[in-house]
């Protein structure tokens, strides 16, 4: 594989952790007057992601940040959406074998959604933003009982304005600004020395992939590398999911929540290994 434009995966996650204030926060990006946050990663780059069996996960983003082969875009409409969280996205399993990977092979306009260090308000502004796009007929929303709630989802529901997302009529309009979201990603990624081409970059800043790629400092951010506190806030979490139901059926399509529960006993090692 050859590349000029190399670059580890992202998280909007990223953002709200380095915010001083949530109650008083605004997205990073403007743009003709719209407050803008990136919900993926870049699009359309070499995406390095996490390794976790000794093997990098290196993947072609889709035009919009995504792990998808990118012609799926040019697809009328879709049959399957997958929405999450690195299950959804695919994490540090090889390109062909990541959940949305293996149903395509029986279901060709399968396109995950999924986006690491998520939650579920945050995937819930992925849904509203690129869900209408392709109108998916099925949308499997994967919900990790191990932090979605009581780490991701204690952290966004701090925000004021990540809870815009629960109107109705509320979405920013991602999709049209793709050029405009990827060269902000880009630069930001480049003012810290972390973008480039694959030769020369993947032996000399291993140390940041470990760090970046994998979201170790993520992780720790969010506290997942021990048992985080419990803070579980299901009228929140209901509203989401009723505010994803209704914009799913809103275009004809339906909404399944897939439970995916922490082993009892393994529940705090669990935190250690996915985010």
């Amino acid at each position: 594989m050859c590349s000029s434009d190399l670059y580890p995966t992202g998280s909007p996650t990223g953002f709200l952790l380095s915010a001083p204030d949530p109650k008083n926060w605004t997205p990073p990006l403007s743009v003709e007057g719209r407050e803008v946050l990136p919900l993926t990663g870049i699009g359309s780059v070499t995406s390095v992601y996490c390794n976790e069996s000794g093997q990098w996960l290196i993947y072609r983003s889709d035009r919009f940040g995504f792990n998808n082969p990118d012609s799926i875009w040019d697809m009328d409409r879709f049959d399957v959406a997958i929405l999450g969280d690195s299950f959804a996205q695919g994490a540090c399993a090889p390109p062909d074998q990541g959940s949305a990977a293996q149903l395509r092979t029986e279901t060709p306009a399968t396109v995950s959604l999924g986006v690491a260090g998520t939650g579920p308000l945050l995937q819930l502004g992925v849904l509203k933003e690129y869900g209408p796009l392709k109108r998916p007929r099925r949308v499997f929303w994967l919900f990790y009982e191990g932090n979605d709630i009581h780490t991701n989802l204690d952290l966004e529901r701090q925000f004021p304005w990540l809870r815009r997302y629960l109107e109705p009529d509320f979405s920013v309009g991602l999709t049209g600004l793709a050029p405009e979201l990827n060269r902000f990603l880009r630069e930001r990624m480049d003012s810290r020395g972390v973008g480039g081409s694959e030769s020369e970059n993947v032996p000399s800043w291993s140390a940041y992939l470990r760090t970046s790629a994998q979201l170790l400092n993520l992780r720790n951010r969010l506290g997942l590398t021990s048992c985080p506190r419990r803070t579980q806030d299901f009228d929140l979490l209901a509203a989401i999911f009723a505010e994803g139901k209704r914009t799913v059926e809103n275009w004809g399509g339906q909404l399944t929540v897939v439970y995916l529960p922490a082993t009892t006993g393994m529940a705090c090692d669990l935190f250690s290994i996915t985010q």
